[in-house]
């Protein structure tokens, strides 16, 4: 991880699309799926998200973060573009207790602001089972590594990387068939 990435108390994102760009701090941003089929997403492979919660099951389509838990490097602008991770929480340092504790791909649709909080509205994209244990075993090797001495998959947050991780997960063994 770069010594780009910090937190953002305020959050400020930039969306670029059909030639026009949005620039500056929002109340609420909206993004609008680039077609009529919910499989069709531009993607964007210079960073992805990674949101980390506890107790979730990544079913109802939205979720919370507080803003001081937003790690996001300052060249990654393009979140509806990014692929995202969605993970429940590590119950130890950089291992699960479940052995079918899952993670899934997806991508954002919404980012609204909550005053201390943002809430994301996601799409899921996985189209087979993705296993928590397999991701925890090469997180070190893809650069997904503490932040002041915390483990990433353990802490509620979302945090924004420099990597191709679907490439990075299928060259590391792991799956990554979306559609």
């Amino acid at each position: 991880m770069s010594n780009a990435i910090m937190k953002k108390p305020d959050l400020q994102i930039d969306v670029k699309g059909s030639g026009n760009t949005v620039n500056g701090f929002v109340d609420k941003l909206i993004i609008i799926n680039q077609g009529a089929s919910p499989s069709r997403q531009t993607v964007n492979n210079d960073f992805c998200n990674i949101f980390v919660l506890k107790e979730k099951s990544f079913k109802g389509g939205c979720f919370s973060i507080l803003k001081k838990r937003i790690y996001i490097d300052d060249k990654a602008t393009d979140i509806s573009e990014y692929p995202s991770l969605f993970v429940t929480a590590n119950d130890e340092y950089t291992r699960c207790s479940d052995a079918e504790q899952q993670f899934h791909y997806g991508f954002v649709r919404e980012v609204e602001d909550e005053h201390d909080s943002v809430k994301i509205y996601y799409e899921l994209r996985s189209t087979q089972k993705l296993y928590q244990h397999d991701l925890n075993s090469v997180a070190k090797d893809l650069g997904i590594t503490p932040i002041k001495g915390k483990d990433i998959l353990g802490e509620t947050g979302w945090t924004s990387y420099p990597i191709n991780i679907v490439k990075a997960l299928n060259d590391a063994g792991i799956d990554m068939t979306v559609y």
